[in-house]
């Protein structure tokens, strides 16, 4: 537990707990340093707690429930038609993954002997910072600080995110009721798993692209055959939608990242950031503070 305004010296600060900040702390430690790494949540970051692995449960799920549902398997001599899904169960089991896979990083964590801190942390100077959790408040004076904070989702500067009618790819695996209809503003690969995911369901899935087409620079032969599963599920696909054009809720915007540097007071310790709060690193990945 971290009570109070306590300074403690480490050799190596990693802000971020995702693929690339555990796997940092990790070989750190492994070279014989003091290692602390910091996260407002559990080991994983978005990816295993929020995002790939949660989503490719579900598709896992959803594809077994989706193929009883095929007229070939009458022909193969399979009856399957009491068949049903159970959203809420899907759910649970999509966490028991999560929960599974969390705490086995979070035992690589605790063997490597790291100390990890739940928190939120920001720059006092070059060499502190504050890391701000529920259990109070603690500053940290480190040799070295790899930064791993990710990113979030970027959103449309038009249609903000408002957790119910406007969603992230994030939220919209973690809603507690199937829709009748869902909108999907996108064209990258999370677009695309989540319609399909959704599609699966019997959810009317309409999917809009920006874009001259789904999945830009896509092989043509390999886009036939992402356009013609899409088809198969019944999912609709405009491309060069213009977001005002798109009037039906509930919409889900998956339209890349956005780097997750604001409130770590970068510029007071002169980090190079570029327009968009990325961080600007020379060919080591050292920013302008090395």
């Amino acid at each position: 537990m971290v009570v109070g305004d306590v300074t403690t010296a480490v050799d190596v600060l990693v802000l971020g707990a995702g693929p690339g900040g555990y796997v940092a702390a990790i070989r750190a430690a492994q070279l014989g340093h003091h290692v602390t790494l910091v996260d407002q949540g559990p080991p994983g970051g978005t990816c295993l707690n929020r995002g790939c692995i949660p989503l490719k449960a579900l598709l896992s799920s959803t594809e077994r429930y989706y193929d009883t549902q095929q007229e070939e398997l009458a022909a193969m001599g399979i009856a399957a038609e009491t068949v049903s899904f159970d959203w809420p169960r899907m759910q649970a089991w999509k966490q028991s993954v999560v929960d599974r896979l969390t705490d086995g990083v979070r035992r690589l964590v605790a063997g490597n002997h790291i100390d990890y801190v739940y928190g939120t942390g920001w720059f006092m100077n070059a060499q502190e910072v504050r890391v701000e959790g529920e259990h109070g408040s603690h500053r940290f004076k480190f040799d070295h600080c790899i930064l791993a904070v990710g990113a979030d989702a970027a959103g449309h500067p038009q249609l903000p995110y408002d957790g119910e009618r406007v969603l992230t790819p994030e939220q919209a695996l973690q809603l507690p009721e199937l829709p009748n209809t869902l909108n999907i503003l996108g064209d990258d690969y999370i677009a695309l798993e989540l319609a399909t995911l959704f599609g699966r369901l019997g959810v009317k899935v309409k999917l809009y692209s920006p874009g001259e087409q789904i999945l830009a620079g896509c092989d043509p032969t390999a886009l036939r055959l992402v356009q013609s599963g899409l088809r198969k599920l019944g999912i609709q696909a405009a491309t060069k939608t213009a977001i005002e054009n798109v009037t039906d809720r509930p919409i889900v915007i998956s339209q890349g990242v956005s780097p997750h540097t604001a409130g770590l007071h970068l510029d007071a310790v002169g980090v190079e950031t570029s327009s968009n709060g990325g961080i600007a690193v020379n060919a080591m990945q050292q920013s302008s503070v090395p």
